[in-house]
């Protein structure tokens, strides 16, 4: 009975010998790993996201303007022989006509205030972008 659970130990440390063996990486190697890793890609691409979204919030602060413009032409061409009526008296007389007209418009929008909210929304991604940098080195 003795030798049974001296056996029994000897296995289970035999077994966990080979089961914790790892070989060794040379730093090349793990830090190709490392690069490879989809957290460590992950957080770089939210890095670049929130460094965008930064620009963008600043983008709001600028006033925007737009210019439209248009042209429209139009031909019209009545012919009275084609309209008669049943005595073939024409119904109306023949007439031609041309119709052009151009538009252009311009626009523009300033927001005066708008409670802060701007800045704020910096703010916030600004230190979205201090996460994101701390989240890339841990």
């Amino acid at each position: 009975m003795k030798i049974s659970k001296i056996l029994l130990l000897l296995t289970i440390i035999v077994s966990s010998i080979s089961i914790n063996a790892q070989r060794k990486l040379s730093l090349s190697e793990a830090i190709s790993m490392a690069l490879n890793n989809p957290s460590v890609k992950k957080s770089a691409n939210n890095l670049d996201a929130t460094s965008e979204a930064i620009k963008t919030a600043y983008g709001a602060l600028i006033p925007t303007l737009g210019i439209n413009g248009g042209f429209d032409w139009a031909h019209s061409n009545y012919n009275s022989k084609a309209a008669t009526n049943l005595s073939g008296i024409p119904n109306s007389p023949a007439f031609s006509g041309d119709s052009r007209s151009w538009s252009l418009s311009v626009g523009g929008d300033v927001t005066l205030f708008d409670g802060l909210s701007a800045y704020a929304n910096i703010h916030s991604k600004e230190n979205t972008l201090t996460s994101a940098k701390y989240d890339l080195e841990n």
